[in-house]
């Protein structure tokens, strides 16, 4: 869990704007506080904050609004909208959004506190099981390319020598007859010539692949 969780404010009052930074600040929240929906959005996009609270009702680009822009493009972080003016209906249309919590104006400082701790380590544990699994899957892949460097050329040399290029003599294939014969020499010559060359092209390649 970060120990300065960001919390994106939207609030056109200023007044109530203060009175939570200063609790939140005091609460080990930094907090970046805008005055409409319109720099909140710049702000979004421009400082990746953690947690989002809007006012429902300002000028520009409203809380709802905001909070439908913002979702998306990210469906997991977590939003809190407020709202003094029509609560019931504002509760509503952020139920209807899928916001994650709603709080009515005037606000209960240590309830918002509490929703803003828990949102936020719900959504560090979301996040944490998502990098677990990408690592797990990063591991399993690692894996699977190093048995691949180890095994397929391997693979290739046991087949080429159980199964050597054929060596046709008056039209019939004679391999390792030829290999045991006193020109054999030219044909294990040939067949080795063969076998690195496989293991320099599987090399280049894997070479070009990791850069």
């Amino acid at each position: 869990m970060k120990k300065h969780p960001h919390i994106l404010l939207v609030t056109a009052d200023e007044h109530l704007s203060k009175i939570i930074c200063e609790f939140l600040n005091s609460s080990d929240y930094r907090v970046t506080a805008v005055l409409n929906g319109d720099s909140g959005w710049h702000k979004y996009n421009n400082e990746s904050p953690d947690i989002i609270i809007s006012d429902f009702y300002h000028n520009g680009i409203n809380g709802l609004e905001l909070a439908k822009m913002i979702r998306s493009k990210d469906s997991h972080i977590p939003i809190i909208l407020m709202s003094g003016y029509k609560p019931d209906e504002a509760r509503e249309e952020t139920l209807r959004l899928g916001a994650s919590a709603f709080f009515a104006i005037p606000l209960k400082l240590e309830e918002l506190k509490n929703c803003i701790t828990e949102l936020f380590v719900l959504e560090c544990s979301t996040d944490n099981c998502k990098e677990s699994k990408a690592n797990k899957f990063r591991s399993k892949e690692s894996v699977m390319r190093k048995n691949g460097r180890i095994y397929i050329p391997a693979i290739v040399t046991v087949v080429m020598l159980l199964f050597p290029p054929f060596r046709w003599y008056n039209g019939q294939n004679i391999g390792y007859q030829f290999i045991l014969s006193s020109h054999g020499s030219v044909n294990v010559a040939l067949l080795a010539v063969q076998i690195l060359s496989v293991y320099f092209i599987y090399g280049t390649i894997w070479f070009m692949r990791k850069k």
